[in-house]
């Protein structure tokens, strides 16, 4: 019998698309919108014929007649599966089997109908029949070759008991004696899919490094090739962009590479030259793609692919002439011409050129074979070019024309709406257009969308009340699916109005009721963000963390956010260490957002400063200060502390750059703390009257904090005594002491009229009580052993000894350390 010519390609897919490509061109959103398609570098490979020999070597089969009928109907059938019209594709398999229901020859069409709805998605279907094929062909030569398709189709069900027997089955064909070559290495390539699929990288990269070492053959076993350009794509996110392109070339040089492995790799390095800026390279290496292979999935791709990196390129005039040249050989707008139409007008944007990409556009937009897709998209981009010409009253009347046309999605509506949100003035134009737009909804679902849309808008423009209320209007009334989107949108407004109380309670309805939602991790994270804050000594928001961190480590937004608020949890517990490990973690990962990454990265500085300065800090803090504006926007708090350490580890500039960016801040308290701040540096460097000036420029910020008032006019005395100008520093000490309001700055003040008063005989005795009131009544320990110096003195002086003696006591117990100080050690003298 002669043998089928679809038997010789020993292995497709499930959708015969065997060469399709990781390499992802990292397409401006606003520039270019994603026509292209983007693999994933292969799905799970399907197993069609592993066996050269026939499958019914167990018989002759005689019937001419039924053999060529079955020939042309499976010839007809893999046509269709390979260009992935799967359900035709198994009505054709169907006709085979009805035909002939218990015959030998129908064993292929069974298997290979058990693929096609594999395929299409239908997992249970394909499960049935791959079990059907076993129970009347399990003696067949290609059984084992079928086990492979079925044990992807149980993984693919995502059931983790399918997915152990999926593993399990593989294993034990990959393990197998008998088992051919190929079979082996396509149980141990979907293995490594399996592994890659559940992030499992180091078991991926071992089964694809295994199979990779394997000479390809362009006859009989093609797995080696298709690892190879697997483990390329893994060595590249590794950083080991050498060894995958060494990979790469050994394909593309080979000469036993198969075709369609070749166009695969071709198409890879095309990606890989895109995704590193060569634009023209990657469009000539796609070119050569569609040369070669033009009637494969990758040499349709390319001829598209080719285009979009000429535009990347900016080679528009090339681009262009190139488009016109296809676009002449097209009569009327097709699938093809509108995808040309459309990058044709993205260039001509690109250019400033918008009256011209309006033209472009509008030969898809009045087409009436245009896909609904394309105009949507067409439809947006002709009012993004009004917009950019400043045109917006045209704009919105052409909007409000585009939302009336059927064939507008529903996202182009809002992609208009956005638009031009952004650019109307007032809030009643912003508002009217999406209620234009709310009255052009074909169905309720597209009305609600719409509406969730003007809820939005109104908490964008602080109108909460508004919000609110529609979001709860539309609550009552609306799909099931978009409830969570109701009730994430009422707990926001409740909790940007501070009703932190019912805010939880919809971000808990949220979570608890609609746990397969994709807000309901943002939900949990709010729900252990307001519970911090709330109940900072409550479990519950670590718990909520932990969980978060573990299951969303693919949504760089909830899992950063989940690292950077369990170390908040340390870092407000005073595990400083700790925290900074998590802080840290985010600094270092360019892959969350940037903003997170700035405030981890100021949030670590406080981290470390908060034991003492470390080179770690330095170079954290010299970063933030090389950009004056950024060290300003820092916490104060975090500035203030940064400073007062540096000042104390002797480094006064960097100490100087802290208070000044603290006195750039906009609140008077600020301020204030930063002029003390600047004052005390100044003084510990002996310059009075920079120190004076410092004080006197805080005297002049009107400030309700009457602590900070108490404190610089404490400091703003004794800067005064010390320049010998008693009578005013006088005048400043009582004014401190007459607020009453830090105890600190009291004892400051009285400290300083104690000593104003011992250069005069005749106030020693209300100095010495002024002396004693400071360390009897103050916490400060420099103040009271300043206090208890001055009055042992004071005392001295009066001849009363023993009252000095008691004092001195006093200052042994609670001060021992200074016994070492010569100015004690005298006063000891004079006390024998």
């Amino acid at each position: 019998m002669q043998e089928r010519g679809h038997r010789k390609r020993l292995f497709r897919d499930a959708s015969g698309k065997i060469t399709k490509s990781r390499s992802k061109v990292n397409m401006p959103a606003t520039r270019i919108p994603q026509f292209f398609c983007h693999f994933s570098l292969f799905p799970f490979f399907l197993i069609s014929f592993l066996i050269s020999t026939s499958l019914f070597s167990a018989q002759d089969v005689t019937d001419d007649k039924k053999k060529l009928f079955i020939d042309e109907q499976l010839r007809l059938a893999d046509g269709l599966s390979r260009r992935g019209h799967y359900q035709l594709a198994i009505e054709e398999y169907r006709k085979i089997i009805d035909k002939f229901p218990d015959d030998p020859l129908i064993a292929d069409a069974l298997s290979q109908m058990a693929d096609a709805y594999s395929a299409s998605g239908d997992l249970p279907q394909a499960i049935s029949n791959y079990q059907l094929f076993f129970k009347k062909f399990s003696d067949l030569k290609t059984a084992t070759a079928v086990k492979v398709n079925y044990a992807v189709a149980l993984f693919k069900t995502g059931n983790e008991t399918n997915r152990k027997s999926a593993f399990s089955s593989l294993e034990e064909i990959k393990a197998s004696g008998d088992t051919a070559a190929p079979v082996k290495h396509a149980a141990s390539y979907n293995l490594g899919k399996f592994h890659a699929e559940l992030g499992n990288s180091i078991k991926a990269k071992n089964e694809f490094t295994g199979l990779a070492s394997v000479k390809p053959s362009s006859k009989t076993d093609i797995y080696p090739s298709y690892a190879r350009l697997e483990l390329a794509s893994i060595l590249d996110k590794e950083n080991e962009g050498g060894e995958a392109m060494k990979l790469v070339r050994s394909l593309i040089d080979g000469q036993e590479t198969p075709t369609e492995i070749m166009c695969a790799a071709l198409n890879y390095l095309a990606g890989v030259k895109s995704r590193k800026g060569h634009h023209l390279e990657a469009a000539e290496t796609y070119e050569q793609i569609l040369l070669q292979f033009p009637d494969t999935a990758l040499g349709r791709e390319a001829f598209f692919r080719k285009f979009e990196s000429l535009f990347l390129a900016k080679e528009y005039t090339r681009l262009t002439r190139e488009i016109d040249m296809e676009i002449g050989r097209s009569a009327d707008i097709d699938a093809q011409s509108e995808k040309l139409y459309f990058i044709k007008a993205s260039t001509q944007m690109e250019q400033g050129l918008f009256p011209e990409a309006r033209k472009t556009l509008s030969s898809i937009i009045v087409s009436p074979k245009s896909s609904p897709g394309y105009f949507s998209k067409s439809a947006s981009m002709s009012v993004q070019c009004l917009i950019n010409k400043s045109r917006l009253q045209d704009a919105v009347k052409e909007a409000n024309d585009f939302f009336k046309n059927p064939k507008l999605s529903i996202d182009a509506k809002l992609e208009i709406s956005n638009n031009l949100i952004r650019v109307l003035g007032t809030p009643h134009d912003k508002t009217l257009l999406l209620k234009e737009a709310i009255n052009s909804a074909r169905d309720v679902r597209e009305r609600a969308i719409l509406r969730l849309a003007l809820a939005s808008t109104y908490a964008n423009l602080s109108q909460i009340d508004s919000s609110l209320s529609l979001y709860k209007d539309i609550l009552g009334d609306c799909p099931e699916d978009l409830k969570p989107d109701c009730l994430f949108g009422i707990a926001k407004c409740h909790e940007t109005s501070k009703n932190d109380k019912e805010a939880l309670e919809f971000y808990r309805k949220l979570a608890d009721d609609f746990p397969a939602s994709k807000l309901q991790p943002e939900a949990l994270l709010r729900i252990a963000v307001l519970t911090l804050y709330e109940k900072p000594d409550s479990e519950e928001p670590r718990e909520i963390l932990i969980k978060l961190e573990k299951e969303q480590s693919s949504n760089k937004d909830i899992h950063g956010n989940a690292v950077f608020y369990l170390s908040y949890i340390d870092f407000m517990k005073g595990g400083f260490s700790k925290a900074a490990e998590g802080f840290r973690r985010i600094s270092n990962d360019n892959a969350y957002d940037p903003a997170l990454v700035s405030l981890a990265r100021e949030y670590l500085l406080w981290s470390i400063v908060s034991e003492k300065i470390t080179p770690e800090a330095e170079i954290l803090f010299a970063d933030f200060a090389s950009d004056g504006d950024r060290l300003s926007s820092l916490n104060p708090d975090l500035l203030l502390l940064t400073g007062n350490q540096f000042s104390e580890a002797g480094k006064s500039d960097a100490a100087a750059k802290c208070y000044e960016a603290l006195v750039k801040n906009p609140d008077p308290d600020n301020k204030l703390r930063g002029l003390i701040a600047i004052g005390l540096l100044t003084e510990k460097k002996g310059d009075m009257n920079k120190t004076l000036k410092s004080f006197r420029d805080a005297e002049k910020i009107v400030t309700q904090n009457k602590d900070l008032q108490s404190e610089l006019l404490s400091y703003l005395g004794m800067t005064l005594l010390n320049k010998g100008e008693k009578d005013e520093a006088v005048l400043v000490f009582e004014k401190c002491i007459e607020m009453s309001v830090s105890k600190t700055a009291s004892a400051r003040a009285r400290l300083g009229l104690a000593r104003i008063l011992s250069d005069n005989k005749d106030d020693l005795v209300r100095a010495n009580r002024y002396a004693m009131s400071v360390f009897i009544l103050s916490d400060d320990p420099i103040l009271s052993q300043q206090a208890m110096i001055l009055s042992i003195d004071i005392s001295i002086r009066q001849k009363k000894l023993d009252e000095a003696r008691t004092t001195f006591g006093e200052l042994k117990k609670r001060f021992p350390e200074l016994l070492k100080d010569e100015k004690v050690k005298k006063l000891a003298e004079k006390l024998k």
